[in-house]
């Protein structure tokens, strides 16, 4: 199934909510079941964003 967005979502992006929340989901299933299942970190992060919408600092941390 493919994703997209109708704009950039971070640091100066256009952000619209939708957009935003698309990639809070994916990086919370990043970060929780990619991560672990590939052993790529030893260390695995667990995100503290919600699927809100909204491009916070959080988000924009997680993105770097």
């Amino acid at each position: 199934m493919a994703v997209t967005i109708e704009g950039s979502v971070g640091l100066a992006g256009r952000n619209y909510p939708i957009d935003v929340a698309v990639v809070q989901k994916l990086l919370i299933d990043y970060f929780t079941q990619i991560i672990p299942v590939k052993r790529r970190s030893s260390r695995v992060i667990t995100p503290t964003i919600a699927i809100d919408g909204e491009c916070n600092q959080a988000l924009i941390d997680l993105i770097k």
